[in-house]
């Protein structure tokens, strides 16, 4: 599986003025249902699903980075997208650090998997904290989706 297939460029906005997790989790659910293929999924129930995996446990996970994710019923396909918070959000990161670069995957209920193997995926991306820098600083969708995937590569082990 290739990100440069799952991450949907309708799905990437840079500068959110999002001023806390629940305002950056609306945005992510209207941002996600701009993807084709999640028109049979209301963007309440996308909401819905992050705000309930965000009640597990935080997915911020320090250095300024959150990835919020869930697993819906009637998804067929990986939607990946990308979010810029330059101000940053509060998002409860251990480090207690302001989120300001946001990756979100909503996925297929049915595939654990891929979704696990997906997160790690990006996790790995976002360790180097001069390749987040430089997404934050993004001026463009294209310019942050060229610095993502330089960040991640192509292929998802």
């Amino acid at each position: 599986m290739k990100l440069v297939e799952l991450l949907r460029s309708e799905c990437i906005r840079v500068g959110s003025t999002a001023d806390d997790k629940a305002m950056a989790l609306c945005e992510i659910a209207s941002l996600a249902k701009q993807c084709k293929s999640l028109k049979k999924i209301s963007e309440d129930q996308i909401l819905e699903a992050l705000q309930e995996r965000e009640t597990l446990g935080t997915t911020a996970f320090g250095h300024a980075v959150a990835i919020p994710h869930c697993r819906l019923k009637g998804v067929k396909d990986f939607v990946v997208g990308l979010l810029t918070v330059p101000q940053g959000v509060e998002f409860e990161s251990e480090d207690g650090k302001k989120v300001q670069m946001i990756v979100f995957i909503i996925g297929p209920s049915d595939q654990s998997n891929t979704h696990i193997r997906l997160l790690s995926a990006i996790s790995r991306a976002l360790q180097e904290p001069t390749a987040v820098a430089k997404m934050i600083k993004a001026k463009s969708a294209e310019q942050l989706k060229r610095l993502f995937l330089e960040a991640a590569g192509q292929d998802i082990s």
